[in-house]
This record gives structure tokens, sequence and C-alpha cells, in this order.
């Protein structure tokens, strides 16, 4: 079987960009994609969906090892790439996260046209900032404590054993934070998504407003008193409109929690969870809300890249003393902390007309 592309995901919201930039730059349905997503999980059965909307020819899960030795841990995924990948060519190689170890391994070894890194949401500024752009925009990157020499040596024959040759490998772009990016990068604005789910381009405007829950809690980030703190104070856009329903989507790791839902729902707030990610949810039901919001989602930016002026876009920033209990924590990898993610996502925020609570309820007295 010759495959137009190889993606390369670990998340519906990836997937969804990868479509997207396939829709506009190769056939969608001739495509391989893998991901290392738990197949029971939520994420992983909304990345079925949108294999099977799209007729994508093929999806495949690995069982990528974060333990044991070195060769078993390569091998989780090294057999796979053997198997199934190291005799092939592809036009493209679409790829989400290169935090992930196997991510950067498969695409610095496979043999492809064209390789091309998508969104994971508001990730991508500490990546680039840390990651790529220090390297000129190439793979592979080593954790600042990446072993010795002689360790990475050997993990280096025991990929080659599986027919991975780890080579530098510039990425281009395919990004809806274009303005914050300077490399070869193509703006994403799901125009193909969007009119492959709705062609009219017609979205029925709810008299809603939407916040965009997240896991603070259940990942013992914050307090739940702190957490919903933020939370009651985003209910007060309610007084700005007349009868407008107050929405919480909440998080999938968040549906369990029923001591803050009830509080949530004592707030206000009707809620809901979907079963695909908040904006492919938007443009498959082809409707908006009135205003969007949240402490810290990344989904404020795309609903942005959607709709633009259409939506509000409004969070809560975080306060200082929550930032600083992250100060020293790494995130994913050992480039950047918790908080400098954190940070940057926010601070980019204004720059695609996402206004902090207090600024837009002065412009709406």
């Amino acid at each position: 079987m010759k495959y137009a592309a190889l993606v390369l995901v670990n998340s519906s919201f990836q997937l969804m960009c990868a479509l997207e930039y396939l829709l506009k730059n190769a056939t969608c349905h001739n495509v391989l994609v893998v991901t290392s997503e738990d197949p029971k999980g939520s994420s992983y059965q909304q990345m079925l969906r949108l294999t099977y909307d799209f007729d994508i020819h093929k999806i495949d899960n690995i069982v990528v090892a974060h333990s044991g030795s070195l060769e078993e841990r390569i091998g989780s995924y090294g057999d796979y790439y053997a198997k199934n990948i190291k005799d092939l060519t592809f036009e493209h190689v679409v790829l989400g996260d290169v935090r992930h170890q196997w991510i950067q391994d498969y695409t610095c070894s496979v043999k492809a046209n064209n390789i091309v890194m998508v969104d994971d949401g508001g990730a991508v500024f500490s990546i680039i900032k840390y990651i790529l752009a220090p390297l000129d925009f190439k793979l592979p990157f080593y954790p600042t404590n990446s072993g010795t020499v002689s360790r990475r040596e050997l993990a280096g024959e025991i990929k080659r054993s599986y027919g991975m040759h780890v080579q530098p490998t510039k990425l281009s772009l395919f990004s809806l934070f274009h303005q914050q990016i300077v490399s070869d990068v193509v703006v994403n604005d799901f125009s193909k998504i969007i009119e492959f789910y709705n062609p009219t381009k017609h979205f029925a405007c709810l008299n809603e407003a939407h916040i965009i829950g997240a896991p603070f809690v259940e990942h013992h980030l914050l307090s739940q008193y702190a957490y919903l703190t933020y939370i009651e104070s985003l209910a007060s856009v309610a007084r700005y409109y007349q009868d407008i329903k107050l929405v919480y989507f909440m998080h999938r790791f968040e549906k369990d929690n029923h001591v803050k839902n009830a509080a949530l729902a004592a707030l206000g707030y009707e809620l809901r969870v979907s079963e695909i990610n908040y904006e492919l949810a938007l443009i498959q039901a082809a409707q908006k809300p009135r205003l969007v919001g949240s402490v810290i989602s990344t989904s404020l930016y795309n609903v942005k890249a959607i709709f633009a002026e259409q939506v509000e876009a409004i969070f809560v920033p975080l306060q200082q003393a929550h930032l600083d209990l992250y100060r020293d924590t790494n995130w994913m990898v050992d480039k950047y902390t918790l908080a400098q993610h954190w940070q940057h996502i926010i601070e980019h925020f204004p720059h695609y007309d996402i206004l902090p609570l207090s600024e837009w309820s002065q412009k709406h007295v």
C-alpha cells in the first residue's frame, strides 16, 4: 500500500489540524495515522470519528513503554516502524507534539518529500521558543539532561536495528499562531474543515456564554476553592447580556468530579461534556456562542481562528501566587517549566483579541 501522507499525532485536535493541512495540500484519504493514545480513551475515540468522517485509510495505535530498559522502550515503537514504515516513502509527513520521543524518531527517519508540524494548542508557543527556534526549527532535540554520550550512542544503535536512522530534519509549520512564528509557516484557518461539515458556512448564534473547563483540580495544580473562584468571576458575564445561558464545557478529566460539578451548577452553569473536541463540536453543529471564556484554555485561540470578531473571547488571568507555585516544575520536557508554559499561552491572548475579564467588562459597562 502506498500512502500519500503519514500523520503522527497524539490528540484529536492535532489530527484536526493535520486534516486541514492535507485537505489543502494532498488527497486526504490515502493516509496512515499513527498515535500512542489509549484506544479506550475519549481522545482516541474522537480520532476514530475523524478518520471515519474523512474516509482515512488506516489509523494504528502503538503502545509506547515509559519504563524498563532502553531496549524495551525503543523497541515498543521501533518494532512498528520496522514492520510498517521503514520501506515506505511519503509525500507528506504531518506531526503534532514533538515532545514525544517516538514522534521525533519517526519524523527524523522516514523517507518523505515534505515534513510539517501542526499545532498542539498553545503549547506551540513554548515548543517554538525553547525547543525549535534554538535549533533553527530542526529535530531531533534532546533533553538538557539526556544522559551520557555512550547511552545516546547505544540508543542510536538500537534505533538503527529497527531501520530508524535519526537524522537532523528541518520542519515547516502549519499554525494558527502565524503572527508569533518567525519561520517557514503557513496559516491554519480551518476553512477546509468548515467547508467539509458546513458548506454554507452559516453558523446559528446561540444566546450562550461558553466557559471552557480545565482539570486544574483533578491534576492537583490548584485547590478546588481557588479554581472555582476563577470560574465564579467568569459567571459575571451574564449581567451584560439579557437572558444569556451560562454553559460550562467540562474537560474529559473533570466529568467524574461530582463535588466540584455540583459547585459549578450552584454557580449557575449548565454542565456539558462534548464527545468531540469543543471547536469541532461547534463546526459540526453549525453553531456559535456569543462569548467563550476560560482561565487558560487554548480553545480561545481556536475559536477566534474560526469565528474572529463574531465571537467574543475572554480569560481570567492566573494570579501571580498560583504561577509562582510552578516556577521550578518542568512540563513534559526539561526545557521549560509549567509556569512558563502558562505564561506564554496567556501573554499572546491580546494579539488574538482575547481580553482579560476586567478589560472586557469595562468595554461593556
